[in-house]
């Protein structure tokens, strides 16, 4: 019995594949998917892969960097926090008051190598050595007029933080390139107007055209969201006439700049000044600081008219009380 039973593993054994037997045949296997790509068709395939991935890069390569910088900044301030610098209690407590979105001073960083005096990031505000220093100038010298910049700066970042715009704006990084990706792809084949398939070198070229295009698309997507996030920031700072007046003088340096640039435009061309901040507001990646300042103005002479008609009243009352009496 125990002769039959070693008769039949030696038999099962000699049909089965060994080490030596495999080896060969997973080598052909390798050399015959690697000559693959040096045929015509591998070729070909190579070619409209390679295209495909610049075709994303074209469209979408500027915003999935941008989002990328974004959220690695985000990143980087909450891994290095505690290595970042506090303002002094009066300056915190004078942020803190115009900034009520911060959970606590330590959402308050400062950072020597920032080139912008704030800067919001998330939760975070991130302000300048220097900017930190005058403020607390300000503070000692009690200069309302400077004070009133700061605040209305204070406020109008506050918006940032309380809408969630650094978020809001890694996420359309990503999303507004598969969107309008999607789109296109379904427009392109519900208006396709012949069955006949391209050439294989058309399909290719056709793959930068379109990718420069939805690259075009996407900026001019994301400019509206940066102006849309802009005008909101201006009209969630308080109705009240020095902070409305501290924007209004923060932003009319930059205003006269931009207008003078446009006038250069202008003299080289037959478009108006007028109309290149028409075009800002329109194209631009940031509304026209003319256009931002004009409703500045409009709410500055509402609460101008609104508290010389309270004045008013007050008055009349008064003159009907001295009457009475």
């Amino acid at each position: 019995m125990m002769k039959k039973l070693l008769l039949i593993l030696c038999i099962t054994s000699s049909f089965q594949p060994t080490n030596t037997m495999l080896a060969p045949k997973a080598a052909n296997k390798a050399s015959n998917k690697i000559a693959q790509y040096f045929t015509k068709e591998g070729f070909k395939n190579g070619f409209s892969k390679g295209m495909t991935a610049y075709h994303w890069y074209l469209a979408g390569g500027p915003l999935f960097k941008m989002g990328y910088e974004k959220a690695k900044q985000l990143v980087t301030i909450e891994k290095n926090s505690d290595s970042y610098k506090q303002p002094n209690s009066s300056v915190s407590q004078f942020i803190m008051k115009e900034m009520p979105a911060l959970k606590s001073e330590n959402n308050i960083k400062i950072d020597d190598s920032l080139t912008n005096n704030i800067m919001v990031s998330g939760p975070h505000i991130v302000i300048a050595e220097n900017a930190a220093a005058e403020i607390n100038s300000l503070l000692d010298q009690n200069n309302t007029y400077g004070l009133n910049q700061y605040r209305s700066i204070l406020q109008w970042e506050n918006q940032g933080i309380q809408n969630k715009d650094t978020y809001t704006q890694i996420l359309a990084c990503l999303a507004i390139p598969l969107t309008t990706h999607w789109l296109c792809r379904t427009l392109g084949n519900s208006l396709s107007l012949t069955t006949k398939a391209p050439s294989f070198f058309r399909k290719q070229l056709s793959k930068v055209i379109t990718g420069t295009a939805k690259r075009c698309i996407n900026k001019v997507e994301y400019n509206a969201l940066n102006r849309y996030q802009i005008n909101q920031a201006d009209d969630g700072i308080d109705n009240d006439l020095d902070i409305l007046n501290g924007l209004k003088s923060y932003l009319q340096p930059q205003a006269d700049q931009e207008n003078t640039e446009f006038k250069e435009l202008s003299d080289q061309s037959n478009i108006s000044v007028k109309k290149w901040n028409e075009i800002k507001n329109v194209i631009g990646t940031y509304p026209s600081l003319t256009s931002r300042i004009e409703k500045l103005n409009e709410r500055i002479t509402l609460l101008e008219c609104r508290e010389h008609a309270d004045h008013r009243v007050e008055e009349y009352r008064k003159s009907n009380s001295n009457q009475n009496d």
